[in-house]
């Protein structure tokens, strides 16, 4: 009966840990891959520690070296045309909270 218990003890824990990496595999396939390399993402490390960049229908933000830091829920439609425009080109932020404010701004 000691076995029995045990063995079912271990199964448990085998699936559980399966059923974890499976579910974690998942979660990182979810998220888009994107190469932030070549000349569509240029930005020069003077201009800011981050910037903001339409990427397709997403609107992401970078650190300085290109890699992403964030992508964000901003929504398109009820962003002001300028701003759509300046943000094909890249919107750039100095500081942390310089970003966060833009965001609150836009998100509130």
């Amino acid at each position: 009966m000691k076995k029995i218990k045990l063995v079912l003890a271990g199964l448990f824990i085998l699936l559980s840990a399966g059923f974890f990496f499976y579910t974690l595999e998942q979660d990182q396939k979810s998220v888009p891959n994107r190469i932030v390399s070549g000349s569509s993402i240029t930005p020069a490390v003077s201009k800011g520690a981050y910037y903001m960049k339409m990427d397709g229908s997403l609107i992401v933000i970078y650190r300085s070296d290109n890699s992403i830091y964030e992508y964000t829920d901003l929504n398109q439609e009820v962003l002001p045309a300028s701003l759509l425009e300046e943000l094909k080109s890249g919107k750039y932020f100095e500081n942390e909270a310089e970003l966060y404010e833009f965001l609150e701004t836009y998100t509130s």
